[in-house]
This record gives structure tokens, sequence and C-alpha cells, in this order.
């Protein structure tokens, strides 16, 4: 099974990489803009340098993929390296999208969100638009998962988060209001993906869980 990850040196696909290259089946495929050293002691992990949006390199891999999973995105603008949701978020994916569909083969998993809280609704809305072109060009090939706030201890601040989060979850009259917030480890995440990438069922395939 070969499986190409776009966003693989970010928090999420590092995670996915290194459960996924534990799999004696798996040939895993890093597309990046930047060579990613850190997985070369890695079995069955090769990596190749492009970038979806710049050239068109990375076409022949996915043509010959059996999966394509998309971690690129960000959590907020960053207007000093002129990154916005459209350009970071968006477009990547959509031209993934739509390479996709032209092809006979690959299955394509995004990483989207279950949901967020009101004050980066623009971060909700960028992932709503892309699941949108899922449905409209991929039908059954493409999917979406939907993790709530994704933690590591290696992320302070996504870990500070969750503990609170889990602490509040404790207390009767705030677990009402914590309950669609609720953290995932970002191992557990992983091990979901690799579920549906066997044709197991996930909680991760529904928004309402």
């Amino acid at each position: 099974m070969k499986i190409v990850i776009f966003g693989g040196s970010g928090f999420i696909g590092e995670s996915l990489v290194k459960t996924l290259s534990q799999e004696a089946n798996a040939e895993i495929v890093v597309i990046s803009r930047r060579p990613q050293y850190k997985y070369q002691t890695l079995p069955n992990v090769k990596w190749l340098v492009s970038s979806v949006t710049e050239d068109t390199s990375w076409q022949t891999t996915v043509k010959e993929a059996d999966w394509v999973i998309d971690c690129i995105g960000i959590l907020l603008p960053n207007p000093f390296k002129k990154q916005n949701y459209q350009s970071a978020s968006i477009n990547p994916a959509l031209k993934l999208i739509h390479f996709i569909a032209k092809c006979q083969k690959p299955k394509f998993i995004f990483v989207s969100a279950k949901k967020i809280p009101f004050f980066i609704s623009p971060y909700f809305k960028a992932k709503l638009r892309v699941e949108t072109e899922i449905i409209d060009f991929l039908a059954d090939r493409g999917q979406a998962i939907y993790p709530t706030i994704v933690y590591d201890q290696p992320k302070q601040r996504n870990w500070t988060t969750a503990q609170l989060i889990l602490f509040a979850n404790h207390w009767p009259l705030i677990k009402i209001l914590v309950k669609d917030y609720l953290p995932i480890q970002r191992k557990i995440l992983s091990q979901e993906v690799v579920k549906i990438l066997k044709g197991q069922n996930s909680y991760l395939s529904k928004r309402n869980y």
C-alpha cells in the first residue's frame, strides 16, 4: 500500500509518518518543500522535495498512490510569512483534490476539524470549503477526518490547552460546554487513520461523535 503524505513535517503529519512506518506493507512518501532528514532512520519512508502550488513534480507520485493524506494547513494566519487560510490551507487542498479527481487510483483523506471556538471561525470556514470540494469532485474516493484539539508534549501550547479542557471535563456544569472540544492525543489520531487505511471504521470519520 503506497501512502503519500503532504504536510508530513508538521505536528500531525510527523506522527502519521512515524505510525505508518511501522506497518509492514506500507510504502510512505512524504512530500515537502524541504528535505526531511529526520525520517532517514524510519523504515519504508521516502521523501520528495516539491510544493503542491509551485510545481508539478509531485503528480507522478500521487498517480501511483493508493492513498493521499493532506495534513497541510495553518491554525492562524501569519502576515510576516504572508500566510493566510486561502494560500496555506485551501489552495493546496483544492489543487490536490482536482488532480486526484482526474486519476483512477488514489483515495484522499483530509484532516479537518470537529468544532472550533468562534474566535477562530475563519479556520473552520476554510476546512468546510475543502470538505465541499471533496464531496463535489471525489465523492466516495475522498473523506475528511474530524479531530478536536490534537495534543502532545512537544507542542506545549496544545498540551496545556488540552490539560485544561480535560480538567474542566470533570465538573458537571462545565462538562456540557467542553464536550465538543475534548482533545485527542496525536498518537490516537494516527492510529485512527491507520484504521481507515485498512478499511476499518473510525469514529473520526464523522463530525458528530
